[in-house]
């Protein structure tokens, strides 16, 4: 089995395989119960404290989701740090989108990619600047869906979360 990441899309020729065999398989996003079973798992008992939040757990996923959707990676990231206890949600939430964040290396790794293609970056610049979905050209809608920056509305693409949203909108510079 060969996994590929959009990761580092930037970086690999996706179209180029050394095997030249096998299917696409693509990961979709968490559901909200699943973002919310996964919270509940916090602690090994199934008892989390969120004394420092003042939130349900409900509360916490629902949040959670406004932020990064059902983006597997970055939800997993926010739990890992909310499991460890470095920073309460409300810290966490509001420097998300800042290069003091927990996605500073996530973010920065797809800005500098975007900052190697600037037809890219002036395209992603677009959608994340309008409140609406964008029509893209097909090339530049499929590039940034594989890098996982966008999801596809039909023949229309919108930032594939807030947190996106929020920090291109500030450091993409076209």
């Amino acid at each position: 089995m060969v996994a590929h990441s959009t990761e580092d899309y930037g970086r690999w020729d996706i179209n180029q395989s050394p095997f030249n065999v096998g299917f696409l398989a693509e990961l979709t996003e968490f559901t909200a119960d699943q973002v919310e079973t996964l919270v509940n798992r916090l602690r090994p008992d199934g008892q989390t404290d969120l004394s420092q939040t003042h939130l349900s757990q409900t509360s916490l996923a629902q949040r959670l989701m406004a932020l990064v959707g059902g983006h597997p990676y970055l939800v997993q990231l926010a739990i890992d740090e909310l499991e460890l206890k470095r920073m309460t949600l409300d810290q966490l939430l509001q420097t998300a989108p800042t290069h003091a964040g927990i996605y500073a290396a996530h973010l920065r790794r797809h800005l500098e990619t975007l900052q190697q293609r600037p037809a890219l970056a002036a395209a992603f610049h677009q959608v994340v600047s309008s409140a609406q979905p964008v029509r893209l050209e097909a090339k530049q809608g499929y590039q940034l869906y594989n890098m996982g920056l966008v999801k596809r509305e039909g023949n229309f693409v919108q930032p594939r979360c807030q947190l996106y949203g929020q920090y291109f909108q500030e450091h993409l510079q076209v």
